[in-house]
């Protein structure tokens, strides 16, 4: 497996508007997402958040889609990332954002760095 650097657990709250999880990925590395967590805000209807990576204010990728509602709140039920279990990759330039479909969402990724692409896309 290739080397990870400045893994971090970053917590975000996720509305309609999409909001910035994550610095933008230096030209020399890719982003890795290892693990992410999500729970229902307070409202008691169905939520769709996103995980997308964005460039220049304009969203170019999903990384990651999940659907919660009042019978199953969070997402995934039990258990935590590992290092060799990536959820999404994330080019570079780009950063990561969240956003839902209606509703808020909290959650948290596990996030880090690793030596990629040599150039942006």
């Amino acid at each position: 497996m290739t080397e990870v650097y400045d893994v971090r657990t970053i917590g975000f709250i996720a509305g309609t508007v999409p909001v910035p999880i994550t610095a933008t990925v230096p030209s020399m590395m890719v982003g890795v997402i290892f693990h992410a967590k999500y729970a229902l805000g307070g409202q008691t209807g169905t939520v769709t958040a996103y995980l997308a990576q964005r460039r220049a204010g304009t969203i170019t990728g999903t990384l990651d889609v999940v659907t919660l509602t009042p019978n199953v709140p969070t997402y995934p039920l039990i258990g935590e990332g590992r290092l060799d279990s990536i959820v999404a990759v994330v080019d570079p330039g780009h950063e990561v954002v969240a956003f839902t479909s209606t509703g808020s969402v909290i959650g948290r990724i596990l996030f880090g760095y690793a030596y990629g692409r040599t150039r942006q896309p």
